[in-house]
């Protein structure tokens, strides 16, 4: 069984001009997961443009320190950008905090799974400002058909 974790532990949070508009994760000591979508809006972009962005001038991104929020500089990874296509694919983007994730700010820890074991999942969105949880289990190629 895995170890309970803080709800908000390893939490980001990303601001555009207009406020935050999406969540992300810190996953090691310098990188932090989010959806591609997240950053274009924190761009003020169109939510599906494929093109990588050059820069995130004008987009703060805040971690998650002992009931506070640090704020950190990042740089989007060159390698770490898969856009939302039309069939419901990719949406990744990943972040690189360029002075390392501050001290006390914790790790979401990830793991892969063996595809032969039951495993169940549970994640977390904000869409128009609510917590909303998803849960399940996955299984044959289903879950990677979506």
């Amino acid at each position: 069984m895995s170890p309970t974790l803080a709800v908000d532990t390893g939490l980001v949070r990303i601001s555009g001009p207009y406020g935050p508009v999406g969540a992300e994760f810190v996953v090691d000591d310098t990188h932090i997961v989010t959806c591609a979508h997240v950053i274009n809006a924190a761009l003020d972009l169109d939510l599906r443009a494929a093109e990588r962005p050059q820069t995130l001038a004008g987009v703060e991104v805040h971690v998650r320190v002992a009931r506070t929020w640090a704020r950190v500089e990042v740089v989007l990874d060159p390698d770490g950008w898969a856009p939302l296509t039309d069939n419901h694919r990719g949406d990744i983007a990943v972040l690189t905090m360029t002075h390392g994730r501050p001290a006390g700010a914790g790790v979401v820890p990830l793991q892969r799974p063996d595809p032969a074991e039951d495993h169940l999942f549970r994640c977390q969105g904000f869409p128009t400002g609510t917590l909303i949880a998803a849960g399940g289990s996955p299984f044959g190629t289903a879950a990677t058909q979506r």
